[in-house]
């Protein structure tokens, strides 16, 4: 029989992205949020910048 090890791993999760456009009508980058949803502890989350410069 096969030994499965524990490995993370990512789930697929919904991503709601919140964010404002300036006076010419573009999409204002720098104060865009993305929020996720943990459904084990039933909270959303604020995904940090510091994930993404890790991700790089």
């Amino acid at each position: 029989m096969k030994s499965f090890s524990k490995k993370a791993c990512f789930l697929p999760q919904p991503v709601l992205i919140i964010g404002t456009y300036d006076d010419n009508g573009k999409p204002d980058v720098e104060k865009m949020n993305l929020i996720t949803f943990n459904p084990v502890s039933l909270k959303y989350l604020r995904i940090e910048n510091s994930v993404g410069k890790e991700l790089k």
